[in-house]
C-alpha cells in the first residue's frame, strides 16, 4: 500500500509540471504572435510602395484639387523654418476652418488623396502639413503591410522606429475606421 500512495503522490507533481510547461509554451507563442503584429517587418521589394515626392498639401475651401507644389500658400507659412531631419515641433499655422487634402504619388505610378481634419485634430495636421511641406515624407516607403488590414509609412528610415524629433499630445476625436482608406498617424503610446 505504500508504493500505491508514493505513485499516487508522483502523478500530480508530474501533472503540475506538465501543466506549466504548456502554460509556458502557450505564453511563448502569445508573445511571438504580439511581436509578429507590431514589429516591422521587411517586405520584398516588389511589394513595398514608395512615394516619389513629398504628399503635396492643399488648402481649400471646395472638393478635393488636383496637387499643389510646395511652393502653395499653406507651405510657404513653415518657409522660415530651414529644412532638417530632426525638428521641433512647428508653429500652428493650419487654418481649422479650411478643408485640407494631401495628395500621394507612388513610385509605380499610383495616386491617392486623403482629406486631413483640422477642425478634429488640428495639432496632427498641422505636423502633417509642416513635415509634408519639408519633404519629410519623400521617398519613404511603406515600411510594414499587412495585406487586407494596413499599410504603414511615414518613416524615413524604412524601419518604423524612426520619427521627426518631436512628440505631441493625442488628440480625441469622434473620427472612426468605419470603411476603408482611412489614415491615422500611429504613435508610440499615448501622448
Amino acid at each position: 500500500m505504500s508504493s500505491k500512495k508514493s505513485v499516487k503522490k508522483a502523478q500530480p507533481q508530474k501533472s503540475d509540471k506538465t501543466v506549466q510547461y504548456v502554460a509556458v509554451v502557450v505564453m511563448l507563442v502569445v508573445a511571438a504572435a504580439l511581436a509578429w503584429m507590431y514589429f516591422p517587418k521587411s517586405q520584398p521589394k516588389a511589394e513595398v510602395a514608395a512615394t516619389e515626392s513629398a504628399p503635396q498639401v492643399v488648402a481649400t475651401e471646395a472638393e478635393a484639387q488636383p496637387a499643389a507644389t510646395s511652393s502653395a500658400p499653406v507651405c510657404r507659412e513653415f518657409d522660415s523654418i530651414p529644412t532638417a531631419r530632426q525638428y521641433q515641433q512647428p508653429p500652428m499655422k493650419v487654418d481649422a476652418t479650411k478643408q485640407y487634402f494631401a495628395a500621394f504619388k507612388m513610385a509605380k505610378g499610383g495616386e491617392f488623396v486623403v482629406q486631413l481634419y483640422p477642425d478634429k485634430s488640428p495639432i496632427t495636421v498641422n505636423s502633417f502639413v509642416f513635415l509634408s511641406c519639408k519633404g519629410y515624407f519623400n521617398g519613404v516607403t511603406f515600411h510594414r503591410v499587412l495585406e487586407g488590414f494596413l499599410a504603414q509609412g511615414g518613416d524615413p528610415t524604412g524601419s518604423g522606429m524612426g520619427g521627426p524629433g518631436y512628440e505631441f499630445v493625442n488628440e480625441d476625436s469622434d473620427l472612426t475606421f468605419n470603411k476603408a482608406g482611412v489614415v491615422a498617424m500611429a504613435n508610440a503610446g499615448r501622448d
